[in-house]
C-alpha cells in the first residue's frame, strides 16, 4: 500500500469513526432528553398528588368547622343521637365565608 492510499484510508477511517462518535452523542443526548422529560413528568404528578392532599384536608378542616359551628348553634344532640350534623351534610354551605 502506498503512502497516498495509505493515508486516504486513514481518512475514511476517521470519518467513519466521527460519524459513529457523533452518532452516540445524539443518542446520548436524545436519552438524556427523555430522563429529564420523565423527572418532570413525575414531578407534576407528585405535585398534582400533593395538592389533592391539601384539598382533602381542605375540606376536612371545612366539615369539622361546619360541625362545630351547627353543633354549638343547635346546642345537643340530633334526631340522630350525634352532635353537630343537620339535614343536608352542609356541602356547598359557606364555601365563601372565610379564607
Amino acid at each position: 500500500m502506498d503512502p497516498q492510499e495509505h493515508s486516504f484510508t486513514r481518512t475514511i477511517d476517521e470519518e467513519a469513526e466521527l460519524e459513529e462518535r457523533t452518532d452516540r452523542e445524539r443518542e446520548d443526548v436524545h436519552q438524556e432528553q427523555d430522563e429529564e422529560e420523565e423527572e418532570r413528568e413525575h414531578e407534576v404528578m407528585t405535585a398534582g398528588k400533593i395538592f389533592q392532599c391539601f384539598l382533602s384536608a381542605r375540606e376536612a378542616a371545612r366539615s369539622r368547622e361546619r360541625e362545630r359551628a351547627s353543633s354549638s348553634a343547635g346546642g345537643g344532640l340530633t334526631s340522630g343521637g350525634t352532635r353537630g350534623g343537620g339535614v343536608g351534610g352542609g356541602k356547598g354551605r359557606g364555601r365563601w365565608r372565610r379564607r
